[in-house]
Formats: C-alpha cells, sequence, structure tokens
C-alpha cells in the first residue's frame, strides 16, 4: 500500500468530481443541478426518479391557464400532455361565442429541461369556425410560438444563452436541434 491509501480512504476518491458553478455564471441549468446536488449531500443525480413527485405544484407546466392530464417520464425525455381551453372570440368579427368545433390537431411544444431532461408539451389544438362569417381558425394558446413550436420561455432562453455559450451546448442542454438555436440566434440579432 502507498502511504495513506487505505482500504479506508477508497470510499472516498470521487468528492471533489462534483462541484458547484461559481454563482456570477449560474444559468437556471446551473441553479437546477446546484439544488439536485444539495438534496443529495453532494451526490450527483444522473436521472430524476419516476416515483419522486416534481418539484412543480401544477407539474413540469407551471404555466398559467393550462391543465397537465398525464405525464410520462422516460430516460431521457419527459412528455406532459397538457390543454388550455379554446378561446370563442372570431379574430375576423369579434363576434364572442359564435365559433363551433371544427376539428383538432395534435401539436407538440419544446419547453425547458427539467432535471436536465428536455420536456415536450403535447396538446390537442382546436379549430373553430364562426358561424357568422364563416372564418376558420385556430384556437390560440398563449406561452407558446406557434413559429419555432416551443414556449416563449424556452425561446427567450435560448437566445440568452446563445449569446455566452456554443450553439451545440445550447441545443444539447435544451433537447433542440442546432439550426433551430443559429436561426433564432439569427432572428434576436436582427431585432
Amino acid at each position: 500500500h502507498w502511504a495513506g491509501i487505505g482500504p479506508a480512504h477508497r470510499s472516498y476518491w470521487w468528492l471533489p468530481l462534483v462541484k458547484k458553478t461559481p454563482k456570477h455564471r449560474r444559468s437556471p441549468f446551473d441553479v437546477q443541478r446546484d439544488q439536485l446536488l444539495d438534496a443529495n449531500n453532494g451526490v450527483s443525480m444522473s436521472r430524476h426518479d419516476p416515483e419522486m413527485p416534481l418539484p412543480l405544484e401544477s407539474g413540469i407546466l407551471n404555466l398559467h391557464g393550462w391543465h397537465l392530464d398525464t405525464q410520462t417520464d422516460s430516460p431521457d425525455r419527459i412528455e406532459a400532455h397538457a390543454t388550455y381551453p379554446a378561446n370563442h372570440i372570431c379574430p375576423s368579427c369579434g363576434l364572442i361565442d359564435e365559433c363551433h368545433r371544427f376539428g383538432t390537431k395534435e401539436t407538440r411544444y419544446a419547453d425547458l429541461p427539467v432535471h436536465a431532461k428536455p420536456v415536450t408539451i403535447v396538446t390537442q389544438r382546436q379549430r373553430l369556425r364562426c358561424k357568422a362569417c364563416s372564418y376558420t381558425f385556430w384556437s390560440p394558446l398563449p406561452h407558446m410560438d406557434d413559429q419555432h413550436r416551443m414556449t416563449l420561455r424556452l425561446l427567450n432562453h435560448v437566445r440568452e444563452r446563445a449569446i455566452h455559450e456554443p450553439f451545440t451546448h445550447v441545443a444539447d442542454r435544451m433537447g433542440i436541434d442546432e439550426r433551430t438555436v443559429r436561426r433564432l440566434f439569427a432572428e434576436y440579432v436582427e431585432e
């Protein structure tokens, strides 16, 4: 044996491997990881335990007005099936409650990661038709960006992180494609 490295010292070799990020360089991802480290006495959790409840009261959504129907937690992704009440105001003529249902379609939106896993919000989007002017439209969904198929909070977070980190790192952390990060950053610069 080397001096000082006996059986009593073997179990502590891994302690310096997991460190917290300095406070002045912390992102929401770092804060979440540090909270997990504190909760587990410095031991890193590679995956969220599906039996352990998630920290937010409204599930993983935390979006006003949305209702979380079901949540599927796999080792590499979280999928939340959610609904938002349909808005029955015609955008063309402005009449209230003169619209009837005209079909649905399943739409997927990317959201901020939870426990270092990408989140997908799946919703049945309601198509409506106005009885007065025959205008057909999709019910608007607040907190969502239809052009990029992601939540507005993810869109803003990606734009802010892309300034400080390489696009590939941001894409890997958020569970989206690198080209999407490039496109969001280019739009942000043009604004």
